[in-house]
């Protein structure tokens, strides 16, 4: 899903190549999707980027919290391990009575047969930015909105605000991470997680100090060592050697350094 937008972002004049290929990098170094990496450059509004996401996809769109009755999936099983392995989080009930799924990055529909085997119910998938996944997800299983999704959501909405959780079972929404999900941790060092603000730049790291060489030991036979030279004090800068003036010449018959000395008789 993610080459299809790029390439009719490009082909549809929106995006240009250059801008797209800095948008890929920015995605290398600190995760996250497309849409997100798009949206927090700026380079698109939010309306022209959902609209691209529905095409690329082929799914129709939810730009919404789930609704209470989403609150019934978690509770029948819908927990943070099955949201972290298909990615998607429910929705609430459609009306032809099938479970409503935003999924993220969806490469084709194995996905959802695998989830509706595993929830034992038919499934509606749709899609939307990824953002509202981690609102969802605040909303559903308690999870906090992870910094970079709010300063995105301040940044487009005005506010993220704190969402009320709906499920009805803390176990259940804490499944087997015991209220710590990879949806929303921190990233380990030289790595960044879907969720994790990029850190601050620090100061440069410290250049490693070599080793101090050792002399060689002394043999037998090689003599007494000769004693180290003494170690000079901390003093005044000595002064530079200047020139004799003349009248500071040395007393006749005294030889200067570097004259030759006078002719005997």
């Amino acid at each position: 899903m993610t080459s299809r937008l790029a390439s009719m972002l490009v082909q549809g004049g929106l995006v240009s190549t250059q801008r797209m290929a800095d948008a890929f990098q920015r995605q290398v170094i600190f995760g996250g999707t497309l849409d997100t990496i798009l949206l927090e450059m700026g380079l698109l509004e939010v309306p022209v980027l959902l609209d691209y996401l529905v095409r690329a996809t082929g799914l129709p769109l939810c730009d919404e919290l789930p609704a209470e009755d989403a609150a019934g999936a978690v509770d029948a099983g819908f927990t943070v391990p099955m949201a972290e392995r298909f990615h998607g989080v429910p929705m609430g009930r459609a009306s032809d009575g099938k479970l409503r799924v935003l999924l993220l990055d969806l490469p084709d529909r194995e996905p959802v047969a695998d989830l509706e085997e595993a929830l034992g119910r038919k499934v509606a998938p749709f899609v939307g930015p990824e953002y509202r996944f981690h609102q969802a997800a605040e909303r559903l299983f308690g999870i906090p909105l992870p910094p970079r999704f709010t300063k995105l959501v301040t940044r487009l909405e005005g506010g993220a605000g704190k969402s009320t959780p709906i499920a009805r079972s803390p176990s259940l929404m804490s499944g087997r991470f015991g209220g710590r999900s990879s949806l929303s941790t921190s990233p380990g060092p030289g790595s960044y997680s879907r969720g994790a603000a990029p850190p601050e730049p620090g100061p440069p790291p410290e250049a490693p100090s070599l080793p101090q060489r050792q002399p060689p030991p002394a043999s037998p036979s090689a003599g007494p060592a000769w004693p180290a030279p003494p170690e000079r004090s901390a003093g005044p800068a000595q002064p530079s050697p200047i020139a004799l003036a003349p009248s500071m010449a040395p007393p006749r018959g005294v030889p200067v350094v570097g004259d030759a000395p006078a002719p005997s008789g």
